[in-house]
């Protein structure tokens, strides 16, 4: 696999990664406010029905989000670089003919 191929890869994954378990935390605590009338706040103040009411926090809030992304796609991108070996790559071993066997 190409290089530029496992950097967008990794990339995908961690905004995939960030946004969808903020999105799903910010609809839990949505959720948590409306049924049990608390007031949980994650992201935005007044949930997220609320959140292009201010432009500037929005700014921040993405901004954030996405900075927390390239964090984990890095992360992600130095993880799977290293070539680890896995259950099946036995059978591929067997198979190669450049194997003194």
């Amino acid at each position: 696999m190409s290089l530029p191929m496992r950097v967008a890869g990794a990339l995908l994954f961690g905004f995939l990664l960030i946004f969808a378990f903020t999105l799903f935390v910010q609809l839990t605590a949505d959720l948590i406010n409306w049924v049990f009338g608390m007031h949980i706040r994650f992201l935005f103040p007044r949930g997220l029905a609320y959140a292009f009411d201010d432009p500037e926090y929005l700014f921040r809030v993405l901004t954030s989000l996405t900075f927390s992304s390239l964090v984990a796609a890095l992360i992600f991108f130095l993880v799977k670089l290293r070539r680890r070996e896995g259950v099946f790559d036995w059978a591929d071993k067997a198979d190669s003919p450049d194997q003194d066997g």
